[in-house]
C-alpha cells in the first residue's frame, strides 16, 4: 500500500500535475442546488434532490461525533447503503463486482472508497444540520478549517473510533456518486502489476486531500 502511494506521488511531481489526477470537472456551484446524480462509469443513471431523497429513505435524527467539528453533532439524514440502493439498485457481490465508489464534491474533490466499507452499517448521507435547520434551510454549520458550507450533502459515520476518516469517506458538499473501475478512472495512478482496490487509491487519495483541503482529517 505505502509503495502504491509513493508512485502515485512520484508521479505526480514528475508530471507537474500535481494533486489533478485526483480531481474531477468542479460541478456548478450552486449552493442551493440539492441534485444528487449517481453515475456509472460516467454516465448519470438517476437523480435525486433532497425532497425526493427524504420521501424515498427512511430519514432519522443521528448523533455523530464528528472529526470535522471536533464534537458531537446531530444530523438529519439518511442511511448510506438505502440511498446507494436508490442509485444504483442492488450492490450485491456481482452486481458491484470490479467496481469501487467514488464520492464527488461540488468543487471536483473525488474520494475514492471500497464498495465493502460503504455498504457497511452505521453510514449516512446527512442532508441538513438538525439542530439549526428550520424549513427548508439546512442550517449548515461552516465546517473545517476554511469555514465552508458542507451541503448540499455530507457522509458521516457513528462511531469515528471503528469508522476511521483515513479509510472511510466523510465527504461533504457532496454532488454526486459514481460506481467505476478504479483502473478505469484513473488508468495513470493504477500501475501495471500493482493493486488497484479502493484501498490502494484510498493511501494515495490521503496525498492529495492534504494538499486540496489542508484539513486536519482525511475524510
Amino acid at each position: 500500500m505505502r509503495l502504491f502511494a509513493v508512485v502515485v506521488a512520484l508521479a505526480a511531481v514528475l508530471s507537474g500535475r500535481g494533486g489533478e489526477a485526483w480531481a474531477g470537472e468542479a460541478w456548478a456551484d450552486d449552493a442551493s442546488d440539492t441534485t444528487l446524480s449517481f453515475l456509472r462509469e460516467g454516465a448519470v443513471v438517476k437523480t435525486f434532490d433532497r425532497a425526493a431523497l427524504e420521501r424515498a429513505c427512511h430519514v432519522a435524527t443521528v448523533t455523530i461525533d464528528d472529526p470535522y467539528y471536533g464534537r458531537p453533532k446531530r444530523f438529519r439524514a439518511c442511511p448510506l447503503a438505502e440511498v446507494l440502493s436508490l442509485g444504483f439498485g442492488s450492490l450485491d457481490d456481482a452486481a458491484a463486482a470490479g467496481s469501487d465508489v467514488f464520492f464527488r464534491a461540488r468543487d471536483g474533490y473525488v474520494k475514492p472508497a471500497s464498495i465493502a466499507h460503504v455498504r457497511e452499517a452505521g453510514g449516512h448521507l446527512a442532508f441538513a444540520d438538525a439542530d439549526r435547520m428550520q424549513g427548508d434551510d439546512p442550517g449548515w454549520e461552516p465546517i473545517d478549517r476554511r469555514q465552508l458550507d458542507p451541503g448540499p450533502y455530507y457522509v458521516v459515520w457513528e462511531n469515528p473510533a471503528v469508522h476511521d476518516p483515513n479509510h472511510y469517506p466523510w465527504p461533504y458538499q457532496l454532488v454526486a456518486i459514481e460506481l467505476a473501475s478504479y483502473a478505469r478512472r484513473y488508468p495513470h495512478t493504477a500501475p501495471e502489476g500493482l493493486p488497484t482496490d479502493a484501498r490502494c487509491s484510498r493511501s494515495a487519495a490521503s496525498i492529495s486531500r492534504k494538499v486540496e483541503r489542508d484539513a486536519s482529517v482525511s475524510p
